[in-house]
């Protein structure tokens, strides 16, 4: 059974929006609404570049799990630094047969809930984009 501290975020909001982009789910004016707002174009793009990764290559666990760190990292660099970090280092532990020195609980939590936050700000954006002077329609 793997250590508690080496569990993966819950970020199903976040794969489920990468999901209906591979799927053309979305609407081109939702796109571009996304692309034309300085505060979201990096995060889709980010979203776009790791769909792309994933979509090279044959599907296994290792290839999902590489994808989501890849969208967390597209949403939420340094909570997924922080996360990925810790778990690394209670990876290497748990393979030295020794408890972790730090739980990554916390920063896991954190990781997912940055993930949902920045999802539903990607769709509100799209669905309400911004005038050209930044008020919402």
């Amino acid at each position: 059974m793997p250590h508690k501290s080496l569990s993966l975020p819950d970020s199903r909001a976040l794969l489920l929006f990468q999901d209906q982009l591979t799927r053309g789910m979305w609407a081109d004016r939702h796109l571009n609404a996304l692309i034309e707002n300085p505060a979201t174009s990096n995060q889709l793009l980010g979203v776009l570049r790791c769909t792309v990764d994933l979509m090279e290559g044959e599907a296994n666990k290792q290839r999902a799990s590489r994808n989501l760190l890849c969208l967390c990292h597209a949403l939420c660099e340094e909570e997924t630094v922080a996360w990925a970090r810790c778990a690394r280092k209670a990876a290497k532990a748990v393979k030295a047969g020794h408890e972790p020195e730090e739980d990554c609980t916390s920063y896991r939590v954190k990781l997912s809930r940055c993930t949902q936050r920045q999802v539903s700000y990607l769709l509100q954006a799209a669905l309400v984009p911004c005038d050209k002077h930044d008020v919402s329609l």
